[in-house]
C-alpha cells in the first residue's frame, strides 16, 4: 500500500520530517516543474498583439501590429483561442497535487466539526497556533512574478510545510482525545466507557467510517490494519487514540489530491469518491459534505442525473460564492488592491487626497467587485453583463464617496455613479487605485493587456529601468506625458506605444484614488503644493485586436471595444481552467475541453452555465495526473 511508505511507526512521530513528500521521495525542498507553456491550436493560438511571443520574428520581441496567422477578426470579434485536436498527445501535469492552504484549512475545520461536534470550537482554539503555522500560498502564474495567477497553482513543497503539517497532526490528535467527553464524541461511547472488551471493534468501526472521510475514500481491511499499528498495546489508551488520529491527519491523502493511487490508466475515469472530492474542491475549496459523500457511496454520483443534481446543489451554496470570489481575486489581481491610507505620509499624496474621506481598509473596494459578481451570478447574467455593469455595490461610506454615491444598503437597486465616464468593471476602484499619487497608466495598461485580455507581453529590455530613470522631466508633466516620455523611444517603444500605454491612457479620466477627473493637478513631492495643472487626455488606439487600429475616446469606448471582441470571455475560460485544475498554462490535449466552453461563454451563456460546463465536461471526470517524461 502507498501508506506503507510512511516512516517507521513510533507513536505520532511516525510522520516526522517530509510529510508532504512521502509519496515523492523525501527531500528538504521540492519545487514544482517548470510551468507549462500555453499552447493553442496553432502558433499563435490567439490574435497576435505587438510584443507577444509567437509573432513573426524573434519570439517575445516587440513588433508593430501585424495580421496573425489565424482567421481574420469579423466585425471586431477576435477568433476563438481554442480548437480541439482529438489526436493530441496526453497532457503533462504534476503527478500529485497538494491541497491549497484554503482547501486544507477548510477541510480540517470541517472534519473537526464532524468529529467533535459541540467540542469542535474548543479543539480548533487549542490547535490555532498549529493551524496558523501552515505556510500560506503564493499567487502563481506562468510569468510567476507574484502579481497574478492563483494560490491553487502554488505547488511548491518545503520542509516548513512538512514540519507544520506534522505539528498540526500531533496537536489535533491530542486535542481530540483530551477528555473522556471528547473521546466519546470522536470514537463513540464504546471507547469512552469503562468496558474495554469492545474497544477494538469500536476503533475498527471508527476507522471504516470517520477514517474514510478524513482520507476521502473507502477504507480497506489493509487500511484498518495499518492504522491500528499506531496503538501502544492493550487496553487502548487515550495516548494510543491520539496517535491513531495523528497518523490519519498526517497521511499524504489528507494533504494531497490522490487519484488512482498509481494503479489506474492515465486517462481512466475517476471513481465516485475521487469525483466527489474533485468536484467539492473545485467548487467549495473543501472536501465532500455528507450529501455528496452519500451520493458517491450509492453510485448516484456516477449517473448523469445524480451528478448534475449535485453540481446544482454545490453551485447554489454559499461556499461556492466564497470560492468564486477566490477565482476573481486571482484573475482580477485583487490581492494587489492598495490600502488608500497607507501613503498619507507623502506630501504629494496627502495633497491629492485633500479632504476626501478614505476607506481604512480594502474591504469596501473589494466588496464592490464581489457584489457585482454576486449580482451577475444570482441573476444568471453573462460575462458581458458583468463587464458593463456600472452599479456600485459597496456598503462602505468612504468607498462609495469616491464614486460620488451613497453606500448600497444591500436591498434596494444599487446606484450608478454620476456622469457618463464610468464604463463598468474596469472603472471600479479595484482596477484604478494605485496607492500613491500617480495614476500609473503603464501598470493599468499591463494589467488590462495581460490580465483581462490574456495576451502575453515580451520581457522588458534589460536597460528599461535605466532608460526611464534617465528621461529628462520638468516636474510639471501629467501622468500620461511622463509615461510617454519614458517609453516612446528606444527598446521600450514598440510594446508601449501599441500594446501597453494606449490601454492605460483610456483610464486617465480617473486619478490614483479612482475618482473621476477632467484635469490633473501636479503636486510637489516635498511640499504638496500644486506646481501645474494639466488637461486629461483619454484618447488612444488600444489595439484590442492587433489588426484593429480604430481609436477610442475614453474608458467607455474601450470597454465597448473589449465587449465587442469577446476576448474578455475567452480570457475567463482560460483563467477558470487554470484555477480549477491548479495549472499555470494549457497544453494541446486541453484544447477539446476549452474549445467546447469558449463558444458558450462568448455566446452569452450565464456565468453559472460556464462553470457548469467545466465541471460537467468528460475531461473533468477523468484523471489528469499523467506520466511526466
Amino acid at each position: 500500500m502507498a501508506q506503507q511508505q510512511l516512516a517507521t511507526l513510533g507513536g505520532a512521530r511516525i510522520v516526522a520530517g517530509c510529510v508532504a513528500a512521502l509519496w515523492l521521495g523525501c527531500t528538504a525542498d521540492i519545487e514544482t516543474p517548470e510551468p507549462l507553456s500555453p499552447v493553442g491550436p496553432e502558433q499563435p493560438s490567439h490574435p497576435v498583439v505587438p510584443g507577444v511571443p509567437g509573432t513573426p520574428g524573434t519570439p517575445g520581441s516587440p513588433t508593430t501590429p501585424t495580421t496573425p496567422n489565424t482567421p481574420e477578426p469579423v466585425n471586431g470579434v477576435a477568433p476563438l483561442r481554442y480548437a480541439c485536436d482529438a489526436n493530441a498527445s496526453p497532457l503533462v501535469d504534476v503527478p500529485l497535487r497538494r491541497l491549497s492552504h484554503r482547501q486544507l484549512v477548510s477541510s480540517i475545520t470541517t472534519a473537526i466539526a464532524r468529529l467533535a461536534g459541540s467540542e469542535s470550537s474548543a479543539v480548533l482554539a487549542e490547535s490555532s497556533t498549529q493551524l496558523g503555522a501552515l505556510p500560506a500560498d503564493r499567487f502563481v502564474s506562468a510569468a510567476n512574478k507574484g502579481r497574478d495567477g492563483f494560490e491553487r497553482a502554488d505547488q511548491v513543497l518545503s520542509q516548513d510545510q512538512a514540519d507544520a503539517q506534522y505539528a498540526l497532526a500531533v496537536k489535533l490528535g491530542q486535542a481530540l482525545t483530551a477528555s473522556a467527553a471528547r473521546r466519546g464524541k470522536v470514537f463513540g461511547a464504546c471507547l469512552a466507557d469503562a468496558d474495554t472488551s469492545n474497544d477494538s471493534a469500536c476503533l475498527d468501526t471508527f476507522l471504516k467510517t470517520q477514517g474514510s472521510r478524513l482520507l476521502h475514500r473507502p477504507f480497506t481491511a489493509d487500511d484498518v490494519t495499518f492504522y491500528r499499528r499506531a496503538l501502544r498495546g492493550t487496553p487502548i489508551s487515550p495516548e494510543s487514540l491520539a496517535d491513531v488520529l495523528a497518523v490519519l491527519f498526517a497521511s499524504p491523502e489528507t494533504f494531497f489530491v490522490v487519484e488512482g493511487a498509481g494503479t489506474a490508466p492515465a486517462t481512466a475515469s475517476l471513481t465516485a469518491y475521487e469525483l466527489a472530492a474533485r468536484l467539492s474542491l473545485a467548487l467549495w475549496d473543501e472536501l465532500p459534505d455528507d450529501a455528496l459523500w452519500a451520493a458517491a457511496g450509492s453510485g448516484e454520483l456516477l449517473t448523469d442525473t445524480g451528478y448534475r443534481a449535485q453540481v446544482a446543489r454545490l453551485l447554489g451554496d454559499a461556499r461556492a460564492k466564497a470560492t468564486l470570489h477566490g477565482f476573481f481575486t486571482g484573475w482580477f489581481q485583487l490581492q494587489r488592491t492598495p490600502k488608500l491610507t497607507d501613503s498619507l505620509t507623502y506630501a504629494d499624496y496627502k495633497a491629492l487626497v485633500g479632504t476626501q474621506a478614505l476607506p481604512t481598509s480594502v474591504d469596501g473596494v473589494l466588496d464592490d467587485v464581489f457584489g457585482a459578481v454576486d449580482a451577475a451570478v444570482a441573476g444568471r447574467a453573462s460575462l458581458a453583463a458583468l463587464l458593463q455593469d456600472k452599479a456600485v455595490y459597496t456598503r462602505d461610506a468612504a468607498t462609495a464617496g469616491l464614486y460620488g454615491v451613497s453606500p448600497w444598503d444591500g436591498v434596494s437597486t444599487p446606484q450608478a455613479p454620476p456622469g457618463g465616464g464610468r464604463a463598468g468593471l474596469f472603472t471600479r476602484l479595484a482596477f484604478l487605485t494605485t496607492g500613491n499619487v500617480s495614476s500609473h497608466p503603464i501598470l493599468r495598461g499591463v494589467r488590462m493587456r495581460v490580465g483581462m485580455l490574456c495576451d502575453a507581453l515580451g520581457e522588458a529590455p534589460p536597460n528599461a529601468a535605466a532608460q526611464a530613470a534617465a528621461t529628462p522631466l520638468t516636474g510639471t508633466e501629467g501622468d500620461r506625458a511622463k509615461a510617454s516620455a519614458m517609453t516612446d523611444s528606444g527598446g521600450c517603444a514598440a510594446c508601449h506605444r501599441t500594446s501597453i500605454n494606449p490601454l492605460g491612457f483610456a483610464f486617465e479620466g480617473f486619478d490614483a484614488l479612482g475618482r473621476a477627473r477632467t484635469s490633473e493637478k501636479v503636486f510637489s513631492p516635498t511640499t504638496g503644493a500644486v506646481v501645474a495643472e494639466q488637461s486629461v487626455d483619454t484618447r488612444s488606439t488600444p489595439y484590442v485586436l492587433s489588426s484593429d487600429g480604430r481609436p477610442t475616446a475614453d474608458a467607455v469606448e474601450l470597454t465597448a471595444r473589449i465587449a465587442e471582441s469577446k476576448k474578455f470571455e475567452s480570457c475567463m475560460v482560460t483563467q477558470y481552467f487554470r484555477f480549477t485544475f491548479a495549472r499555470t498554462g494549457e497544453v494541446a490535449s486541453d484544447q477539446c475541453l476549452l474549445s467546447r466552453v469558449e463558444p458558450l461563454a462568448r455566446g452569452g451563456a450565464s456565468i453559472p452555465e460556464v462553470l457548469e460546463a467545466f465541471v460537467t465536461a468528460p475531461e473533468f471526470k477523468r484523471r489528469i495526473a499523467l506520466e511526466v517524461p
